[in-house]
């Protein structure tokens, strides 16, 4: 149909996210919450935000595989078994579901007999206003990473036909199949309660409308919940004085604060640290001035004990220990000359002397009456 065509080609030139998100519509018949997460993070994608998912989901481009079939016109389409069910629900996968092909199949059972489950695959794999989703057994431990699949056999024009339906995201059901309607309780609920026009359309263009008019309204309550969460309370950061170099920093916060150096600033060293740790007890102490007296006595005892180390240091410091040995030893020195000249002048006189004569006290009277002679008694 033309409509189809024009259809396909506008959709062609929507973003990938869009496209993604027509794609999910048209094959589901709306949007859960999973699928809004998803379509809202590849909308980030697309203007450069990375994605908070792991693995980052990839946008399925809209096809034609995806528009919801119309009634086969000139075909019959029959239902004859579903059976082969994996991961839906607790339904054993060796229990099968026959449809009549004339008549009427009735399917009953108490609760938590797999009603619900056989039905939920036939509106995915078929038409449903309201497909719901398919549940794998959530009793499972590896529940999350089970996928619902499915076998279906049916009749095209009196002829057997299989096909399988996956839950996995992307799959497509069969085209035939989707020309089939399936109404349950969910769905008389959105026809009795919904509020729409009774004008006929084509379902394609209803699933436009929806895109159009109901996306950025499903899409505005988590992006505003992500906005929220970016919103920065700088009230803190007032206790800083605008003359610091802190200060100068972080005032005011804006996208060109130099991070680098806000960090470096707020990391204390070891020295800042201590002395953090050590305020508050100085803080309360309960008579501050005596405190302080306390301090200033320690303080001048400490340099008196200062000074008189460095008195010490100076007598038995390496500079003054070898003075004093460099003394030493020229005493020694001129005591050994003493002696010698002593022992020399007592040897060539043969005239017995007294004792000590040449030494110690002689020396100085020597010495003494020599410099009264050449200075004062003869002077030249």
């Amino acid at each position: 149909m033309a409509i189809y065509e024009e259809v396909l080609a506008w959709a062609d030139r929507l973003p990938p996210w869009r496209q993604d998100a027509l794609r999910r519509l048209c094959i589901q018949g709306a949007w859960n919450e999973a699928d809004l997460g998803e379509i809202l993070e590849l909308a980030k994608q697309h203007h450069g935000i990375r994605s908070a998912i792991e693995p980052t989901p990839q946008p399925i481009r809209f096809a034609a595989d995806h528009f919801p079939t119309e009634a086969n016109q000139g075909r019959t389409v029959v239902l004859t078994s579903l059976h082969t069910l994996l991961h839906v629900g607790k339904i054993p996968s060796d229990q099968a579901l026959e449809f009549q092909s004339q008549g009427l199949t009735i399917a009953y059972g108490g609760n938590g007999t797999g009603k619900s489950g056989y039905a939920r695959v036939l509106k995915q794999a078929c038409r449903a206003r309201s497909p719901g989703t398919v549940y794998a057994n959530a009793y499972d431990p590896n529940f999350q990473r089970l996928t619902p699949s499915a076998t279906i056999n049916f009749e095209l024009d009196d002829v057997p036909d299989q096909t399988l339906w996956s839950g996995q995201r992307g799959h497509v059901p069969r085209p035939e199949l989707r020309g089939i309607s399936v109404f349950d309780g969910e769905c008389a609920r959105h026809y009795l309660q919904a509020r729409e026009a009774a004008t006929f359309q084509p379902v394609a263009l209803t699933y436009l409308q929806q895109l159009a008019n109901g996306l950025n309204q499903a899409l505005r309550p988590g992006l505003q919940a992500e906005i929220t969460g970016l919103a920065v309370d700088i009230t803190p950061f007032n206790v800083i004085p605008t003359d610091t170099e802190a200060g100068r920093t972080v005032h005011p916060i804006s996208a060109a604060t130099d991070l680098t150096r806000a960090r470096q600033l707020a990391t204390l060293t070891q020295g800042e640290q201590i002395e953090l740790a050590r305020l508050p007890q100085e803080i309360s102490e309960t008579d501050p001035a005596a405190k302080a007296t306390n301090l200033d006595n320690a303080a001048t005892k400490v340099d008196e004990l200062a000074n008189n180390i460095a008195a010490v240091a100076n007598v038995v410091s390496d500079d003054a220990i070898n003075t004093t040995q460099s003394v030493h030893r020229r005493l020694v020195e001129v005591e050994v000359a003493e002696l010698a000249a002593s022992a020399l002048l007592q040897a060539e006189d043969v005239t017995q002397l007294l004792p000590g004569t040449g030494q110690g006290p002689w020396a100085l009277l020597f010495n003494a009456a020599r410099e009264y002679s050449t200075s004062s008694a003869y002077q030249e």
